[in-house]
């Protein structure tokens, strides 16, 4: 039986989608803009409590710490107030289930794309530029293996990538604020 992915490569999946869909704003300082009433503050929320990220006075926002950005290392602090493995997994499925169109739409969770980390990305508020288009497209790809790995999504024949009935099982990502109290 194949070892499960770790606790650390499903917060750097996580991480690296969070930032993927990121703006620098202001200059130097990469934020992702949430607002609570959809949970997308969630995803966040998991990293800040094992130092990944902080939380932006203004509350509808949060900062990853050290100017991290994929490619560079990701330090963990691992510690007793970490979410668990499972508040992870319920991240990374809760994305799929957000930002995956329903049939028909365009999609970013194509099979096809690229499996590489770009080299640089521009991240300054604007139109969408070709790096930013090539890091979530990577990003995708990282959440999408690690589910397909766990069992919770696969690829189907259409190349998009959907939940399986096991991943449809997973609760709402609002079960999150219930769990952590």
């Amino acid at each position: 039986m194949a070892s499960q992915p770790t606790y650390e490569a499903l917060a750097e999946a996580l991480a690296i989608h969070v930032y993927s869909r990121c703006e620098e704003w202001p200059v130097g300082t990469v934020i992702y803009q949430h607002f609570a009433e959809n949970n997308l503050n969630v995803p966040c929320e998991i990293l800040a409590r094992v130092g990944v990220m902080q939380p932006l006075p203004r509350d509808t926002a949060h900062a990853f710490r050290n100017n991290w950005a994929p490619g560079k290392p990701l330090t963990i602090s691992r510690n007793e107030g970490e979410a668990p493995y499972d508040h992870l997994v319920l991240a990374l499925v809760e994305i799929v289930r957000w930002f995956r169109p329903t049939k028909g739409g365009h999609s970013e969770w194509t099979r096809v794309g690229t499996d590489r980390l770009p080299t640089s990305v521009d991240m300054t508020p604007g139109p969408i530029n070709q790096g930013q288009i090539a890091l979530l497209a990577y990003a995708n790809r990282r959440v999408a293996g690690i589910l397909e790995e766990l069992g919770y999504g696969r690829w189907n024949n259409d190349t998009e990538f959907e939940l399986t009935e096991l991943g449809d099982r997973v609760p709402d990502i609002s079960t999150y604020w219930t769990d952590r109290a």
